[in-house]
């Protein structure tokens, strides 16, 4: 199609839209003279642009609509219940701003190019900021203090990362970029399928070290779960996927054995936050009670939501639902420090109620319903395909991840929140595919 030869793929939607995702990647501090971050000077901006694409925006899909609409109700409703709870209202600009940020993507990838460039800067930086959580764990030094001066406004401000703690991006703590580590390998993979390029097989490399160093047991656990799935779906059609899960499983055992070798020690700064070594370290020091523990959180969890299911759920009742504490026991200071139950889905209910959960069922609906539309509509192109598998199960792999953690889609977590505003581009895309296209994807 001599027509896509025929534009500027780098318009300014597409270059805003990479800026955008530089600076969730690269949280630059608010700007001396002007007491703004560039972030916020960026998306002051984007709330105009979209008012210059309402048309472009009334001719979305319709669900696409639907979710970003049911992610503002759960938002609203759950700080309005909050507000009941506690009197407080928390602050929804940043909730405000990734869904605005879910708009702005099917918006600028309005074509296969757009969105491949796109999708592949998501990759550039995810290893980027990987590879940088790699140097502050073995080196500390300057690039902690670099992410300690980028973050100084964020709220990984209170927390020290240094040589020995987990591996993290620039952007969040490290629980919360396991949420990436869980989704990028398999994206990454979708798209060496199509590129068959070395610079991909680096990345997965970066990335499963990341996978390693982070320590999350969540987020590889969600890598084997799915490239397994994928395998078993592909039927052995793509033998190297499987290759792929052997190198993947080996890696957790050979990295930690080659520090070993290397008298690689991990560090006894007390300062430094989040130090849990390796994945295998980690993973030695977790025991069955572990695992036995999160449970019974997640069940007290959906005990508590029943005992209050129009309200949702405050601190307290959580806590004294977990440990069976009666109301006549006014002092809680002993039980401050209980852990939420580390799963988001059961925390939409606590949040906002059995209209939550509702709410979260009707979401997941839909968006089973855009990736099969989507995928019914690529049948026949099998380049393009390949890509939308990596990301429909790096979604899978992202979303997945929030079973283990209290992040997820609607507490706007930015690596879940991206995949599936990528989800949206490709169902736009998708519906005016050609063969050619896809030959040139």
């Amino acid at each position: 199609m001599n027509a896509l030869k025929s534009y500027k793929i780098y318009d300014f939607s597409t270059i805003f839209l990479l800026s955008l995702m530089l600076f969730y990647f690269i949280p630059v501090p608010k700007l001396p003279v002007v007491r703004l971050a560039p972030m916020n000077i960026l998306f002051y901006i984007l709330i105009l642009y979209l008012f210059t694409r309402i048309q472009d925006i009334i001719k979305l899909d319709a669900k696409i609509i639907t979710m970003l609409f049911l992610i503002i109700v759960f938002v609203l409703l759950s700080n309005l219940l909050n507000v009941v709870q506690t009197k407080e209202f928390g602050n929804i600009a940043s909730y405000i701003r990734i869904i605005l940020f879910m708009l702005f993507i099917p918006l600028a990838c309005s074509d296969e190019k757009r969105l491949m460039v796109v999708l592949k800067f998501f990759l550039v930086m995810a290893a980027f900021s990987t590879v940088f959580g790699i140097l502050i764990y073995f080196f500390g030094g300057p690039f902690a203090a670099v992410k300690k001066f980028l973050t100084q406004s964020q709220v990984t401000a209170g927390l020290y990362y240094d040589k020995g703690s987990q591996v993290t991006g620039i952007y969040c703590l490290a629980h919360v970029f396991g949420y990436l580590l869980a989704a990028a390998p398999l994206l990454t993979f979708g798209v060496f399928c199509v590129e068959k390029k070395k610079k991909w097989i680096v990345f997965l490399f970066i990335f499963m070290v990341g996978v390693i160093l982070n320590a999350e047991r969540s987020a590889l656990l969600m890598n084997l779960v799915v490239f397994f799935l994928w395998f078993v779906k592909d039927k052995g059609k793509r033998p190297f996927i499987f290759l792929l899960f052997v190198v993947i499983m080996s890696s957790f055992f050979i990295l930690p054995y080659l520090l070993d070798l290397a008298g690689y020690q991990k560090p006894t700064d007390i300062k430094a936050s989040h130090q849990s070594g390796t994945i295998m370290e980690r993973m030695k020091e977790s025991s069955v009670e572990d695992a036995v523990d999160r449970l019974k959180w997640q069940w007290h969890g959906i005990r508590s939501v029943l005992k209050s299911p129009i309200l949702g759920v405050d601190h307290e009742l959580y806590v004294r639902t977990v440990h069976n504490i009666p109301y006549t026991v006014k002092n809680l200071n002993l039980y401050a420090n209980t852990p939420w139950p580390h799963n988001h889905y059961v925390n939409a209910g606590m949040w906002a109620g059995v209209a939550g959960w509702l709410i979260l069922l009707v979401f997941l609906t839909i968006l089973i319903s855009i990736h099969k539309d989507t995928q019914k509509q690529l049948q026949g192109f099998p380049k393009a395909g390949l890509v939308y598998s990596g990301l429909s199960l790096a979604v899978l792999g992202a979303m997945g991840n929030g079973l283990f953690h209290n992040h997820g889609i609607f507490r706007v977590e930015f690596a879940t929140c991206t995949l599936v505003g990528l989800l949206f581009a490709f169902n736009r895309v998708a519906k005016n595919y050609t063969a050619e296209e896809n030959a040139q994807l």
